[in-house]
């Protein structure tokens, strides 16, 4: 049951990460107006957040956390 709430926690803690980068993107195209590629932006900008959420939970695995080798 722990690990369903931690799950559901960073799956929301993700939502607010995108929803604060799109809010982002959007002031970015009324700075630079038309010759801003907001498809291109977000698409770069959901893989990054999505390898850096699978990294970290890959990272903070109970088989990774007690082996030196791994830190």
């Amino acid at each position: 049951m722990k690990r369903v709430v931690v799950y559901f926690g960073y799956g929301f803690v993700f939502l607010l990460v995108i929803l604060w980068q799109v809010n982002s993107l959007f002031v970015l195209t009324d700075i630079f107006g038309k010759e801003f590629n907001f498809k291109a932006v977000l698409g770069a900008i959901l893989v990054v957040d999505i390898v850096c959420l699978v990294t970290h939970l890959w990272e903070s695995r109970a088989e990774n956390k007690n082996n030196p080798r791994k830190h």
